[in-house]
């Protein structure tokens, strides 16, 4: 507070006098903005970043400073029948949008792509989001049939979310939006109990009063038989040349569904399921629109643009999709709109021109980065010194809450004004260690601050947050294994490994691993996910 940049940018975004430029800042001095900002005016953001990794590497800074964000990915559209898709990308962005509509978020970090895909709604979201309790009067055969037509897939025991079990009076499930499966107990009619239980163990967790059950799919329908009806009454809406391309293309799902059998490539009729489809932006009420490096944005929006736009050609004259069957995405020139209505800062290292932007102001921040410290305490003090000779205040990030009680004592035993207590206000000369990592430091000249962060030694926070370990039996190269051996996927397990086989998905062909799993089911595993496969060895086996 004080700072003259960071009242003005304060005061545009309070008066609603934006789009506001913000430069000389990097990924670390773009964290500590938004946190702020978002501190101070209780706004919820929303931050377009060129590419994931840049916002996932900004997630994790904000996490650290303590707000709530999450990555809201983009996702591939699945317009072509093919079993086994991956939903995970699918269940992030549900489980996203259903934080948002509790408000348990402050800030949504999503790269251009995903903010211009079209989305389900948020009012049928918010319908779609059944509460189950105990003690309710709740048939069994309708809550399969409620998860079947919600999206879910039935499997002998629950592995992930999206899916569900039956075993007697007994459904496990896994929603898209939980951290963990639920299992709900009947007597009879009735729930009798609910509880969250880990996926390992199988062992449960206290008992829940309640628990909301929400979709597994962006587009739903309903059963087989509604599908149906709600297509052939859209078609029936067209008429000439139209209608027969559209007829053509919808008659493999029609077919599937006259069946009995969901499609899994409903995603080609989300215009059809959503005449007034949705977008991120629509889960936000009056936000604070952040866009990291317009530029960049841009030129990555007009890659992906023309990689869509030929796989889209290609699907059209594949008679998979037909016009009518075409609108999924919104473009640049549309966030351009909602950037000049939103409350909108624009972050970048440069100052650079912004034709399709109309400024009302221009802050320059001068600020650098820091490298991250080495662990080394003489190393800490010859950076930590000049800092304090000019009457900075600085803070170092030392890890853990032992780790900074220990730095704090070793600095004040060398004649630092160090503390570790996080209840004392820094000032002028004196050094304030803390726990937590960042990316990197940083020194803000003109607030007379620096903060500097000790090296990541492995992840912290959350274990149910932590990636997986990586599979250190990993398959090096495809001569490791030949057809018929026994093979392990780190996420299905054991089966046959039957050779490589080119398909097409989505008008693209790649070469898939083939595993074949008991009962004749296959698995297609990408080339590019080797790492994702060891050989089988059994036990005593050299």
């Amino acid at each position: 507070d004080g700072v003259t940049e960071y009242e003005t940018l304060m005061s545009a975004v309070e008066r609603h006098n934006t789009p506001v430029a913000v430069t000389g800042v990097s990924g670390i001095h773009k964290a500590h903005l938004i946190h702020s900002l978002c501190a101070r005016t209780g706004r919820k953001a929303l931050v377009l970043a060129s590419d994931e990794g840049e916002g996932q590497r900004l997630c994790n800074d904000l996490a650290s400073m303590g707000t709530a964000a999450l990555v809201y990915p983009a996702r591939d559209f699945n317009f072509r029948a093919a079993e086994g898709q991956s939903r995970e990308y699918e269940h992030q962005r549900l489980q996203g949008m259903a934080r948002m509509l509790d408000g348990d978020y402050q800030v949504v970090i999503s790269c251009i792509d995903a903010a211009l895909q079209y989305t389900i709604p948020p009012d049928e979201l918010r319908s779609k989001r059944l509460t189950l309790r105990a003690g309710q009067e709740a048939p069994l055969e309708k809550i399969e049939a409620l998860l079947s037509a919600s999206g879910y897939e039935r499997y002998q025991q629950v592995e992930g979310p999206g899916q569900f079990a039956v075993r007697g009076g007994i459904l496990d499930f896994f929603t898209p939006d939980a951290s963990a499966p639920i299992r709900v107990e009947f007597w009879g009619d009735e729930i009798d109990t609910i509880h969250a239980f880990d996926l390992l163990t199988q062992r449960r967790g206290d008992a829940l009063e309640k628990v909301y059950l929400s979709p597994a799919r962006e587009v739903l329908f309903g059963d087989a038989a509604a599908t149906a009806q709600a297509l052939r009454d859209w078609l029936n809406g067209f008429k000439g040349k139209k209608k027969a391309a559209l007829a053509a293309a919808m008659a493999p799902e029609l077919e599937q569904l006259d069946a009995g059998l969901v499609p899994e490539n409903l995603d080609k009729y989300l215009p059809v399921r959503y005449p007034h489809p949705a977008t991120l932006l629509d889960y936000f009420e009056d936000p604070l629109l952040i866009l990291e490096a317009p530029g960049d944005i841009a030129e990555a929006q007009r890659a992906t643009r023309f990689r869509r736009q030929e796989e889209q050609k290609g699907l059209l004259e594949a008679g998979v999709l037909a016009p009518g069957l075409d609108g999924y995405y919104l473009d640049l020139d549309w966030l351009y709109v909602q950037a000049g209505r939103c409350r909108t800062l624009v972050g970048d290292n440069f100052t650079r021109s912004l034709p399709d932007l109309k400024l009302k102001a221009l802050v320059d921040v001068s600020c650098h980065a820091l490298p991250s410290w080495n662990g080394e305490v003489p190393a800490l003090l010859e950076d930590l010194e000049p800092l304090l000779k000019q009457g900075y205040c600085a803070a170092v990030l030392a890890g853990t809450q032992r780790a900074a009680d220990g730095l704090a004592k070793d600095l004040a035993s060398r004649g630092l004004k160090a503390t570790a207590n996080p209840q004392v206000l820094p000032s002028p000369g004196t050094v304030w260690v803390l726990p937590g990592h960042l990316t990197s430091g940083v020194q803000f000249p003109f607030a007379r601050l620096a903060l500097i962060t000790g090296r990541r030694q492995g992840t912290s926070g959350d274990k149910a947050k932590q990636k997986a370990k990586k599979n250190k039996d990993a398959l090096a190269s495809l001569s490791d294994i030949q057809p018929g051996d026994y093979v392990v996927h780190q996420n299905h397990g054991i089966g046959v490994y039957k050779g490589i086989q080119r398909l097409e998905v989505q008008g693209v062909h790649k070469d898939y691993l083939t595993i074949q799993y008991d009962k004749g089911d296959s698995l297609f595993v990408p080339v590019t996910q080797l790492d994702l496969l060891s050989r089988y060895t059994a036990p005593g086996d050299e």
